[in-house]
């Protein structure tokens, strides 16, 4: 095949390019890797995913280097989408039985760096309990986070490498007492991704069987079953304004009814 000479140099030309800019992004991500606490980093994670020692996280994505990650997802390099390095440290800042909080000290793509604290979450369930075709079991559960009494529906957060599923069966029981028959998992969201990565996972309970409960001590909790419209009156008129809450009840109207 004949090449023109403006072609072969156009070719030339875009091949220098590339080198020039593999070299930059090569060298830029070795100097903010290098900037980072990584004497305290037992590992740098070219998959995208994060090594941990002493509250310190590093990362570096193999997207920068030119093959894709885990999830599928292409190298930047061969489309020069803007500045290709990122570097990230993780900071833990507190660490409870159900949570912990963790600073973020990051680059954005064009070479800001920014600072962020979140709260790091192992996922939640909540249910949302028929007794009957027209009757739903809510409960009235003491938050001490506002201080309020409100009306939820049955929820819990999951144990260490816990199924959802088998999560909102136990929660159904410890909260209200009752065993279902059946349980289908709906949907799932996330709770206020602006500063925690709680996942929500959504699940309609039917068949119940009512028993005791098992609630935890200090837990202050009672049922309340309704009927499925007045439910939605609830829903409407701000007596029930708990956010998982709304999103179960609303969910189970507009699509399972």
């Amino acid at each position: 095949m004949h090449i023109e000479s403006s072609d072969q140099g156009r070719l030339g030309n875009d091949l220098r390019r590339r080198v020039h800019y593999r070299r930059l992004v090569l060298r830029h991500t070795r100097d903010i890797i290098l900037s980072l606490p990584i004497n305290r980093c037992n590992s740098i994670d070219l998959n995208g995913r994060l090594g941990r020692t002493d509250g310190v996280a590093c990362v570096a994505s193999a997207r920068l280097l030119g093959r894709p990650n885990d999830d599928g997802d292409q190298p930047i390099f061969p489309y020069f989408r803007g500045i290709l390095a990122m570097a990230k440290s993780e900071k833990l800042l507190l660490e409870t039985r159900l949570f912990s909080v963790v600073e973020h000290r990051y680059q954005t793509p064009d070479g800001r760096p920014l600072v962020r604290q979140t709260v790091q979450h192992p996922g939640a369930v909540t249910i949302v309990p028929m007794v009957d075709d027209d009757h739903v079991c809510l409960i009235r559960n003491y938050r001490i986070a506002v201080d309020e009494t409100l009306i939820e529906l049955p929820a819990g957060t999951l144990e260490p490498n816990e199924d959802p599923r088998k999560t909102a069966e136990r929660e159904l029981t410890e909260e209200t007492g009752h065993v279902c028959r059946s349980i289908r998992g709906l949907t799932d969201f996330n709770m206020s991704p602006g500063i925690i990565n709680e996942r929500m996972f959504l699940y309609l309970a039917t068949g119940l069987t009512p028993g005791p409960p098992a609630r935890e001590p200090g837990e202050e909790i009672e049922n309340l079953v309704v009927a499925w419209d007045e439910a939605m009156t609830m829903v409407a008129d701000g007596r029930i304004k708990d956010a998982k809450s709304l999103v179960g009840l609303l969910y189970v109207d507009r699509f399972c009814r």
